[in-house]
């Protein structure tokens, strides 16, 4: 090929044309080298409160969307003019001025998101990224532990945090919040009987987790396969695995969940819409109530919750809490719902925290002390939580504030607009 050239140039020494031709030619391997280094992926995380994302280089151009602090954005190799082109979580691709991001090594922080679902991209979802991953490379947090968590505002209806949503984890106790669904959903449907015993069954099933009243109400309901058919009807289940009672000593790691089913769940119960479809709506409250009430009281003395006992804001007695635990070898979660008194009125959002190591077999003992680790976790995120909604809707508190504003490499804590 060089040997072509240098005949070629040599024959058309006053040719224009042929030099340049030569010169694209010889210049050719060396632009495939530098295109190939350029199309190395590169990340860049937003480093202000707000970012406009443009369909150009440059304010004139039409905004595409509003980024927030702590997104993280794929870098291609165009730029101009300190505008680089990026693209985001979701695919959403457009121009941001670069002297608002700063660059990353890898994207190991990187939101994530079921598809579909309204995103409120926060500092609190990367500060508990970042926070569980100090703790494993601290050796307080094994590496096997893995967490499952969604955090939504049900006020302004937008998922704050959402981290491995879709993992089936074992669902332990966890499985008696659609249990006492299927029971609301028979009962209005008249195929069962609502009965003072049942109602004790009930309370001892939700509040003091018993298992025998568990199966107790099984049972009743036909058993855990009919259960499965009832909650699959109801469309808000994807993960779910309903086969076994709990066995004697609660040894139960058949049955399978996810955060993503129980925050729909939650949610489905906060719209006071539990039953769904095919009911009225006087009928979808008066179920909704009567789960609201159960997963509300307190539980028996000596055992806590890990969203609101033992934190930091236990003591603010107009924080309400409505949740459900979970615990089996190999398993530690709390999922609920939490109500906040603001100067903007009450907020609610709910926290769905579940540590799953999936081979229990690698926990010494009973796992208790494994899971007395794993609630100082769940109280700490919670409290991150607390934080973070109290700061947003103008009531800032102490509480939590330190650890968040640690993780989130900010000087204040993010208030998203609202």
């Amino acid at each position: 090929m060089k040997q072509f050239l240098l005949y070629l140039s040599r024959l058309s020494l006053h040719c224009k044309v042929c030099w340049t031709l030569s010169f694209i030619l010889l210049s050719f391997p060396v632009w495939a080298k530098e295109r190939k280094v350029e199309d190395k992926t590169q990340y860049r995380i937003v480093n202000v409160e707000h970012l406009n994302m443009r369909v150009g280089p440059g304010r004139k151009h039409r905004i595409v969307k509003v980024l927030s602090r702590g997104m993280y954005l794929s870098l291609t190799h165009s730029a101009r003019r300190g505008w680089a082109l990026v693209k985001d979580w979701d695919g959403t691709t457009g121009w941001v001025a670069k002297k608002y991001t700063r660059q990353v090594q890898d994207k190991g922080y990187r939101v994530s998101l079921s598809k579909g679902a309204k995103f409120d991209a926060s500092a609190l979802e990367v500060g508990i990224q970042r926070f569980i991953q100090d703790l494993k490379r601290k050796g307080r947090m094994f590496t096997e532990d893995n967490l499952s968590l969604i955090i939504k505002d049900l006020h302004s209806d937008k998922l704050v945090a959402s981290i491995n949503p879709t993992a089936q984890v074992k669902a332990a106790s966890l499985i008696k919040v659609p249990i006492l669904q299927a029971y609301m959903i028979q009962r209005y449907r008249k195929k069962i009987v609502h009965s003072k015993s049942n109602q004790k069954h009930l309370v001892r099933m939700i509040r003091y987790s018993n298992n025998r009243s568990t199966n107790r109400i099984l049972k009743l309901l036909g058993g855990p396969w009919k259960v499965k058919k009832i909650l699959q009807n109801t469309g808000l289940y994807s993960h779910l695995k309903l086969v076994e009672y709990i066995p004697q000593g609660g040894r139960t790691y058949l049955n399978k969940i996810s955060a993503e089913d129980l925050n729909r769940l939650f949610i489905r119960l906060w719209d006071r819409q539990i039953l769904g479809q095919g009911f009225s709506s006087e009928l979808n409250e008066k179920a909704s109530d009567q789960m609201l009430y159960l997963l509300g009281l307190s539980s028996r003395r000596g055992v806590k919750d890990r969203l609101k006992d033992g934190t930091c804001f236990a003591s603010d007695r107009t924080a309400k809490i409505w949740d459900k635990t979970g615990f089996v070898r190999g398993l530690n979660a709390d999922v609920g719902i939490i109500e906040i008194n603001t100067p903007k009125g009450r907020r609610p959002y709910s926290i769905i925290s579940i540590i799953d190591r999936p081979n229990y077999h690698s926990i010494r003992g009973s796992g208790n002390s494994w899971a007395r680790r794993q609630s100082k976790f769940h109280r700490m995120i919670s409290e991150m939580s607390y934080a973070y909604f109290k700061n947003k809707y103008g009531a800032p508190t102490k509480c939590g504030k330190k650890r968040l504003n640690s993780y989130t490499n900010s000087k204040s804590l993010v208030a998203d607009s609202i």
